[in-house]
C-alpha cells in the first residue's frame, strides 16, 4: 500500500512525464531471472556382468534341474501315498463287509460262504491275498464246484463267482438217488427222485475205472447212449470190471470197463443181426443169445 507522500509524488511525476524511481527497482527486480542451483550430474552405475555359461554348463544345470524336479516329484508322492494308505487301513472300507456266492443253488450259498472261512469285519486285503487257498478248501469240500473265481465289490465285498459240474446221471440206492457229475464224481447229496432221462447207475464208487466208463458213454453216439436204462456194476471172481447194461430195446449187454469203449459202438449192428431179444456179451470177444439159451454165438 502507498503512502500518501507516496500517491503525491506518483501523481506529480505522471504530471511531469517521469516515472518514480522506486517503481522502476521493483520492474527491474520482476524482470531479473531466478537464480538456478547448478546440481552435479550423478553418472549410472552400470550393472555388474554375470560371466557367461557354456553349452556343457547349460547341459549340466538342466539336468540338475531336472532331477530336482524328479526328487521332489517321488517325495511328494510317496507322503501322498503313505497318507492315503493310512486313511484306508484306519477306516471301515479295510475290513471286509460281506461274502456274495453267484452261481450256485440258493441253498447251497450259506454253506459255501462258511466253507471259505472269510471272516466279516476283518482285514480285507489280507483275507483277499489269500483266495487261493480259501478257494481251494471250498472246492474240497464242494466237489460239484468246477470253478471259482473272486473280485472286490462295492470297495470291501468279495463276489465269487461259482461254475457247478452238470450233473448227467445218477447212482441209485435203495429208493434214494445220488447226483452223478459230468466229472464222475457221485455226490453225497440224496434226492427221493430222479430227473427224467437220466442215466442210472448201481453198486459204482468214485474211481478210476469209473471215470472212464462215464467218459467213454459220454462219448457214445447218441443213438446208443438213449438206448440205454441203467448200468450196474457186477463184477466176478474172474473179472471185477464187469459191468451189464440193460437197454431200452430189451437186449441186454455184458462188458468189462477196460475195452468198453471200443467194443459198444458194435452194439447196434449186433442187435440188429439177432432174431429175439436176449444178451450181447462183450467180456471176450463179442457173442450173443436169447435169454432162455445159454449157448454164445
Amino acid at each position: 500500500m502507498l503512502t500518501p507522500w507516496q500517491r503525491e509524488n506518483l501523481k506529480y511525476l505522471k504530471d511531469h512525464g517521469n516515472e518514480p524511481k522506486w517503481i522502476q527497482e521493483k520492474a527491474e527486480q520482476k524482470k531479473e531471472p531466478p537464480i538456478e542451483e547448478e546440481i552435479p550430474a550423478v553418472e549410472e552405475e552400470e550393472p555388474p556382468q554375470l560371466p557367461m555359461m557354456t553349452e556343457a554348463e547349460l547341459l549340466a544345470d538342466a539336468k540338475r534341474k531336472r532331477e530336482l524336479r524328479r526328487r521332489l516329484t517321488v517325495l511328494m508322492t510317496f507322503f501322498v501315498l503313505a497318507i492315503l494308505v493310512t486313511t484306508y487301513f484306519i477306516s471301515p472300507y479295510s475290513k471286509l463287509g460281506q461274502v456274495h456266492i453267484v452261481g450256485a443253488n440258493a441253498e447251497d450259498v450259506s454253506a459255501l460262504v462258511t466253507d471259505t472261512n472269510f471272516k466279516t469285519n476283518k482285514n480285507l486285503l489280507v483275507q483277499y491275498f489269500q483266495r487261493a487257498k480259501a478257494l481251494k478248501k471250498m472246492k474240497e469240500k464242494n466237489p460239484q464246484i468246477k470253478t471259482a473265481n473272486l473280485k472286490i465289490e462295492n470297495i470291501n465285498q468279495f463276489s465269487i463267482k461259482v461254475v457247478n459240474y452238470k450233473t448227467i446221471a445218477y447212482e441209485q440206492e435203495g429208493d434214494v438217488y445220488h447226483p452223478i457229475l459230468e466229472n464222475a464224481v457221485i455226490l453225497k447229496t440224496t434226492v427221493a427222485k430222479k430227473e427224467d432221462n437220466f442215466l442210472i447207475f448201481k453198486n459204482f464208487k468214485s474211481d478210476k475205472s469209473f471215470k472212464n466208463l462215464i467218459a467213454a458213454i459220454r462219448n457214445l453216439d447218441k443213438d446208443i447212449t438213449d438206448n440205454i436204462t441203467n448200468v450196474m456194476a457186477t463184477p466176478s471172481k474172474s473179472n471185477s470190471h464187469l459191468i451189464t447194461l440193460n437197454m431200452k430195446d430189451g437186449n441186454q449187454v455184458i462188458a468189462s470197463t477196460v475195452d468198453f469203449k471200443s467194443k459198444i459202438i458194435y452194439y447196434p449192428k449186433v442187435a440188429a443181426q439177432m432174431s429175439e431179444k436176449g444178451i450181447i456179451d462183450m467180456e471176450a470177444g463179442i457173442f450173443s443169445y436169447p435169454f432162455n439159451n445159454n449157448s454164445k454165438k
